[in-house]
């Protein structure tokens, strides 16, 4: 499994929160999406394709919000 933090603007209410990580579990390859809408920050474990990361980003952006990959690793665990 892979780990991905991406830093994030314009979701601080839980609603935000909880549509970024419902609708990020939608997406194939997408483990587990974590949102700490405090700090702006976005944690995303996924099976290592880079598209995720690519649709992830593209599904923040639809929901208003903008998002960037702050780190990102592809290592087995």
């Amino acid at each position: 499994m892979s780990k991905a933090v991406f830093s994030f603007t314009g979701g601080h209410c839980s609603s935000c929160s909880y549509a970024i990580e419902r609708n990020g579990r939608k997406i194939k390859g997408v483990e587990e999406v974590y949102v700490d809408s405090a700090n702006g920050i976005i944690h995303l474990d996924y099976n290592g394709d880079e598209d995720v990361l690519e649709k992830f980003q593209e599904i923040t952006f639809i929901l208003g919000h903008g998002s960037e990959l702050v780190s990102g690793d592809s290592e087995e665990k």
